[in-house]
């Protein structure tokens, strides 16, 4: 990245990237305005990190730079930009006559109230351009039986069954990302109660406009080919009826029967252990979650050579796309809403997606094979093409430059503490 030029002020470390009068688009993790357990630090991308990628895209003169994201349902949007200093940061490179589109990618957005049980949900007044697409015969659904009910998270199932199934594999994605002439992917990498990690590739749920085409887990146990809880039992199957109806309720705007419901899943939860020894997952929260990874690679795929027409071509290089980890505070623990901050001083640059979550395992001294979306990633010929046995690591730290990733050993105090949802396989 311009390595000639390091430490004077030519330096251009994203001039090999960005071209003079291109389009850019910054994809931050922006998941939500709040963490009561650790703080935004360690839950978002930071705008200062944000701003050195500003600054560097002005230096190699990109016309214009969007920056945007889809948090999810509830994220207030503007307070989150208001109060961590993103509104201010925005307002300061426009001053300087920087030419900056800020997006809220979502279409649907929701207010919760009473501990979450009432969920009122509302369009985005400022709502952005999408693309469907249909991704049937490419998706990584493909093997899974068709009988197989799928769910996401706050909707009810029928629009996403309609969605995925043995004829359809259908996303929605703002049409922002396929006019870029690159993409600045700029993650939080931490842990994820549902994927285990959340970095390079996960980061692009967030370009889906509307999370109703994303399916999170299948209906059933394990012993019935479904992963929304860990045990098949009467227990389980009238939590998700519980939880069924309390979504399609959301969708009539019926609070008092969204009340009933939740406060009947809230009971379940709360005394579980009385009807069932061990630990207990509900909605897909758990490392046997054997369904947001199709998800995230079938999205990967459509970021990388999709086209704004909808249309696929697998033939075509794929999309440029840079990413840029924010580390200087990761999140473990309860991530990836509720994470605790890791502070490590680390900034994780590659050109692959696939091979940054690779990497960021191996900092968290995680087995990658534990963890789906990097495993089935990793030798995907649309993903990743090349050998991890050829790849080398460049740092300013040198015992961890030049050595290829297979040889290097990250030091034990950078391991993090997975999601209590992960320990079991983990830490085992």
């Amino acid at each position: 990245m311009d390595s000639e030029n390091f430490g004077n002020k030519e330096w251009n470390p994203l001039g090999d990237y960005v071209r003079p009068g291109s389009r850019i688009l910054l994809k931050p993790n922006w998941v939500n305005h709040v963490n009561k357990i650790g703080g935004l630090d360690c839950t978002v991308t930071h705008p200062s990190v944000i701003r050195c990628i500003i600054d560097y895209c002005v230096v190699a003169k990109a016309k214009i730079i969007e920056i945007g994201d889809a948090p999810i349902q509830d994220c207030n949007f503007d307070f989150l930009m208001e109060t961590h200093g993103y509104r201010r940061l925005f307002d300061y490179v426009r001053n300087k006559g920087v030419d900056i589109l800020v997006s809220d990618f979502r279409i649907t957005v929701s207010k919760y109230f009473l501990s979450k049980r009432i969920i009122l949900q509302n369009k985005n007044k400022n709502r952005c351009e999408v693309v469907e697409f249909d991704l049937v015969g490419n998706s990584n659904f493909g093997n899974i039986e068709q009988n197989q009910r799928y769910r996401s998270i706050n909707y009810p199932d029928d629009k996403l069954n309609n969605r995925h199934n043995k004829n359809h594999h259908k996303y929605l994605i703002n049409k922002s990302i396929f006019t870029a002439d690159l993409i600045i992917n700029l993650p939080k990498p931490k842990s994820h109660r549902f994927a285990g990690i959340t970095a390079a590739q996960k980061n692009f749920i967030g370009i889906c406009s509307e999370k109703d085409y994303l399916p999170h887990y299948r209906i059933g146990a394990p012993e019935n080919s479904g992963d929304e809880s860990n045990k098949l039992s009467i227990l389980g199957k009238i939590f998700s009826l519980l939880d069924r109806q309390r979504c399609k309720n959301i969708e009539k705007r019926n609070i008092f029967m969204q009340f009933f419901y939740g406060f009947m899943q809230y009971c379940i939860m709360k005394y579980k252990n009385i009807f069932a020894s061990g630990q207990y997952f509900f909605n897909g929260r758990w490392h046997g979650n054997d369904t947001i990874w199709r998800t995230i690679l079938d999205v990967n795929s459509l970021l990388l050579y999709g086209h704004a027409d909808g249309n696929l071509d697998f033939n075509s290089p794929p999309r440029n796309i840079l990413t840029i980890g924010d580390m200087i505070i990761s999140g473990e623990k309860e991530g990836p809403l509720k994470p605790s901050p890791k502070p490590l001083g680390i900034i994780l640059v590659s050109n692959n997606s696939a091979l940054f979550d690779y990497i960021f395992c191996k900092i968290a001294q995680f087995d990658y094979t534990l963890i789906p979306t990097v495993k089935n990633s990793i030798g995907n010929k649309f993903l990743f093409r090349d050998s991890l046995d050829k790849i080398s690591m460049c740092s300013n730290q040198e015992d961890l430059s030049n050595i290829l990733l297979n040889n290097i050993s990250f030091p034990m105090d950078w391991r993090f503490k997975p999601n209590s949802a992960w320990e079991e396989i983990i830490n085992n």
